[in-house]
Protein backbone atom coordinates (compact mmCIF):
# COMPACT_ATOMS: atom_id res chain seq x y z
CA UNK A 1 0.00 0.00 0.00
CA UNK A 2 1.10 3.49 -0.69
CA UNK A 3 1.52 6.26 2.33
CA UNK A 4 -2.08 7.80 1.05
CA UNK A 5 -3.70 4.43 1.31
CA UNK A 6 -2.72 4.10 4.53
CA UNK A 7 -3.23 7.66 5.49
CA UNK A 8 -6.76 7.16 4.78
CA UNK A 9 -6.77 4.07 6.48
CA UNK A 10 -5.53 6.13 9.55
CA UNK A 11 -7.95 8.85 9.47
CA UNK A 12 -10.54 6.22 9.01
CA UNK A 13 -9.55 4.39 12.34
CA UNK A 14 -9.25 7.40 14.39
CA UNK A 15 -12.84 8.88 13.33
CA UNK A 16 -14.57 5.41 13.68
CA UNK A 17 -13.70 5.74 17.79
CA UNK A 18 -16.41 7.08 19.49
CA UNK A 19 -16.62 10.59 21.51
CA UNK A 20 -16.40 8.15 24.85
CA UNK A 21 -13.79 6.33 23.62
CA UNK A 22 -11.65 8.93 22.13
CA UNK A 23 -12.26 10.47 25.59
CA UNK A 24 -11.08 7.66 27.66
CA UNK A 25 -8.19 6.86 25.33
CA UNK A 26 -6.98 10.51 25.63
CA UNK A 27 -7.82 10.60 29.05
CA UNK A 28 -5.52 7.53 29.60
CA UNK A 29 -2.19 9.48 27.69
CA UNK A 30 -2.33 12.15 29.32
CA UNK A 31 -2.24 10.48 32.69
CA UNK A 32 0.42 8.17 31.70
CA UNK A 33 2.80 11.04 30.22
CA UNK A 34 2.27 13.37 33.02
CA UNK A 35 3.19 9.84 35.31
CA UNK A 36 6.36 9.24 33.23
CA UNK A 37 10.01 11.19 34.90
CA UNK A 38 11.46 12.83 31.97
CA UNK A 39 8.20 14.33 31.94
CA UNK A 40 8.05 15.36 35.36
CA UNK A 41 11.88 16.16 35.29
CA UNK A 42 11.39 18.60 32.24
CA UNK A 43 11.42 22.01 32.22
CA UNK A 44 10.15 22.83 28.69
CA UNK A 45 7.88 20.70 26.24
CA UNK A 46 6.78 20.95 23.32
CA UNK A 47 2.91 19.31 22.94
CA UNK A 48 1.01 20.23 20.23
CA UNK A 49 -3.00 21.17 19.69
CA UNK A 50 -5.06 18.15 18.80
CA UNK A 51 -6.19 18.36 15.10
CA UNK A 52 -9.56 17.05 13.82
CA UNK A 53 -9.58 13.40 15.65
CA UNK A 54 -6.62 13.34 17.02
CA UNK A 55 -6.35 12.70 20.66
CA UNK A 56 -7.44 15.79 22.91
CA UNK A 57 -3.89 17.08 24.67
CA UNK A 58 -5.91 19.69 26.15
CA UNK A 59 -6.04 18.44 29.45
CA UNK A 60 -1.73 17.78 29.17
CA UNK A 61 -1.54 21.21 27.89
CA UNK A 62 -3.33 22.75 31.41
CA UNK A 63 -1.10 20.26 33.44
CA UNK A 64 2.15 21.42 32.32
CA UNK A 65 0.94 25.16 32.87
CA UNK A 66 -0.36 23.89 36.22
CA UNK A 67 3.47 22.65 37.10
CA UNK A 68 4.90 25.16 35.88
CA UNK A 69 6.49 24.08 32.88
CA UNK A 70 6.73 26.60 29.79
CA UNK A 71 4.97 24.60 26.88
CA UNK A 72 5.67 25.05 23.23
CA UNK A 73 3.46 24.49 20.20
CA UNK A 74 5.15 24.61 16.75
CA UNK A 75 4.45 27.17 14.18
CA UNK A 76 4.94 26.78 10.51
CA UNK A 77 7.39 28.14 8.26
CA UNK A 78 8.12 28.87 5.06
CA UNK A 79 10.10 25.97 2.79
CA UNK A 80 7.98 23.05 5.16
CA UNK A 81 10.16 24.40 8.35
CA UNK A 82 8.93 25.06 12.02
CA UNK A 83 9.75 27.05 15.00
CA UNK A 84 8.91 26.08 18.46
CA UNK A 85 7.05 29.01 20.14
CA UNK A 86 6.14 29.36 23.56
CA UNK A 87 2.25 28.79 24.68
CA UNK A 88 0.44 30.35 27.25
CA UNK A 89 -3.44 30.30 28.16
CA UNK A 90 -2.83 34.32 26.74
CA UNK A 91 -1.40 33.28 23.49
CA UNK A 92 -3.65 34.22 20.31
CA UNK A 93 -4.23 31.67 18.09
CA UNK A 94 -5.13 31.52 14.13
CA UNK A 95 -6.76 28.73 12.04
CA UNK A 96 -4.03 28.09 8.99
CA UNK A 97 -5.70 27.38 5.77
CA UNK A 98 -5.14 23.59 6.48
CA UNK A 99 -7.20 23.89 9.71
CA UNK A 100 -4.42 24.18 12.08
CA UNK A 101 -4.40 26.46 15.01
CA UNK A 102 -1.13 28.29 15.47
CA UNK A 103 0.67 31.31 16.88
CA UNK A 104 0.48 34.19 14.67
CA UNK A 105 4.07 35.55 13.58
CA UNK A 106 3.34 39.08 15.48
CA UNK A 107 2.54 37.34 18.46
CA UNK A 108 5.43 34.32 18.25
CA UNK A 109 7.96 34.00 20.78
CA UNK A 110 10.39 31.20 19.61
CA UNK A 111 12.02 28.95 21.94
CA UNK A 112 15.72 27.89 21.43
CA UNK A 113 15.31 24.38 20.20
CA UNK A 114 17.97 23.26 22.75
CA UNK A 115 16.11 24.55 25.70
CA UNK A 116 13.12 21.89 24.81
CA UNK A 117 13.30 18.46 27.49
CA UNK A 118 10.37 17.05 26.04
CA UNK A 119 9.05 16.85 22.47
CA UNK A 120 5.05 14.87 22.15
CA UNK A 121 4.68 14.19 17.97
CA UNK A 122 1.47 13.92 16.32
CA UNK A 123 0.84 11.87 14.07
CA UNK A 124 -1.88 9.54 11.68
CA UNK A 125 -0.19 6.03 12.07
CA UNK A 126 2.83 4.28 13.49
CA UNK A 127 4.71 0.84 13.25
CA UNK A 128 6.72 -0.94 15.87
CA UNK A 129 9.69 0.28 13.85
CA UNK A 130 9.79 3.92 14.45
CA UNK A 131 7.91 5.03 11.27
CA UNK A 132 5.38 7.68 11.41
CA UNK A 133 2.78 8.96 9.17
CA UNK A 134 1.56 12.84 9.05
CA UNK A 135 0.23 14.24 6.77
CA UNK A 136 2.66 14.06 4.12
CA UNK A 137 4.38 17.27 4.47
CA UNK A 138 7.18 16.37 5.75
CA UNK A 139 7.67 19.11 8.71
CA UNK A 140 8.07 16.87 11.64
CA UNK A 141 10.85 14.41 9.60
CA UNK A 142 12.85 18.30 9.21
CA UNK A 143 12.17 19.40 12.73
CA UNK A 144 12.76 16.63 14.99
CA UNK A 145 16.52 15.61 13.91
CA UNK A 146 17.16 19.42 14.77
CA UNK A 147 16.00 18.72 18.39
CA UNK A 148 19.10 18.19 21.24
CA UNK A 149 20.08 14.55 21.80
CA UNK A 150 18.87 15.34 25.71
CA UNK A 151 15.76 15.41 24.41
CA UNK A 152 12.89 12.98 25.50
CA UNK A 153 11.14 12.25 21.84
CA UNK A 154 8.08 9.99 21.51
CA UNK A 155 4.65 9.92 19.55
CA UNK A 156 1.50 8.92 21.25
CA UNK A 157 -1.71 8.36 19.61
CA UNK A 158 -4.67 5.83 20.03
CA UNK A 159 -4.43 2.29 20.14
CA UNK A 160 -5.84 2.12 16.60
CA UNK A 161 -3.18 3.99 15.06
CA UNK A 162 -0.46 1.81 16.37
CA UNK A 163 -0.03 -1.22 13.51
CA UNK A 164 2.09 -4.33 13.51
CA UNK A 165 3.38 -4.43 10.21
CA UNK A 166 6.07 -2.10 8.25
CA UNK A 167 4.38 1.12 7.35
CA UNK A 168 5.72 2.51 4.19
CA UNK A 169 8.70 5.19 4.61
CA UNK A 170 11.62 7.13 2.67
CA UNK A 171 15.18 7.65 4.05
CA UNK A 172 13.94 11.25 4.86
CA UNK A 173 11.79 9.95 6.79
CA UNK A 174 12.45 10.73 10.86
CA UNK A 175 12.35 7.30 13.00
CA UNK A 176 10.94 7.82 16.34
CA UNK A 177 12.24 6.30 19.66
CA UNK A 178 9.31 5.87 21.13
CA UNK A 179 5.17 5.31 20.31
CA UNK A 180 2.74 5.15 23.33
CA UNK A 181 -0.98 3.88 23.26
CA UNK A 182 -3.30 3.82 26.22
CA UNK A 183 -1.89 0.52 25.90
CA UNK A 184 1.60 0.66 24.85
CA UNK A 185 4.68 1.67 25.81
CA UNK A 186 6.83 1.07 23.03
CA UNK A 187 10.34 1.62 22.57
CA UNK A 188 11.15 1.15 18.86
CA UNK A 189 12.95 -1.30 17.05
CA UNK A 190 14.95 -1.44 13.91
CA UNK A 191 13.32 -3.50 11.64
CA UNK A 192 15.90 -5.68 10.33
Amino acid sequence: MTKNEWRDIGKSRRQALSAAERDWQSQALVRMICADPRMIRAETVLLFLSFASEWNTDALIRAAWAEGKTVCITRTLPDHAMEACRFTPQTPLVTTRCALQEIPADAAEPIALAQIDFCLVPGLLFDPYGTRLGYGAGYYDRFLPKLSESCTILAAGFDCQLVGSPLPHDATDYRLPEIWTPSQQLRTRKPF
